[in-house]
């Protein structure tokens, strides 16, 4: 499991203190359009946890190399595990990534609506 997630109480998965910062400098930071685009590859990401084609994704790919470029969502995707390996990056095994993302989808978008 990764670092940035802690057990809860009752079992429940929580966002470390580095992923909560991660994800308010994607909020703060980052032009909605590459914000949408940071969902898409995380929900990618839940919805088909056991193909890889969304857990590799490369860095010369049109759409992946705005969201590798800024600044914020890259430190948020290294912050859930994501490695980089010449121009590919490779985001955590399934096991812990579903898990991972879902929370993390939910911080983004709890956050995104104010709330």
């Amino acid at each position: 499991m990764s670092q940035s997630f802690r057990i809860a109480g009752k079992g429940r998965l929580s966002p470390s203190r580095g992923l909560r910062a991660a994800a308010a400098r994607v909020r703060a930071q980052t032009e909605p359009s590459i914000f949408q685009l940071l969902l898409r590859y995380l929900r990618n990401m839940v919805d088909r946890p056991s193909e890889g084609r969304f857990r590799r994704l490369h860095c010369n790919n049109k759409s992946f190399s705005k969201v590798w470029a800024d600044a914020a969502c890259r430190a948020l995707l290294e912050e859930i595990g994501a490695s980089r390996s010449g121009c590919v990056v490779t985001l955590p095994e399934v096991a812990c990534a579903r898990r991972c993302v879902f929370v993390l989808l939910s911080l983004l978008h709890k956050a995104r609506r104010g709330h």
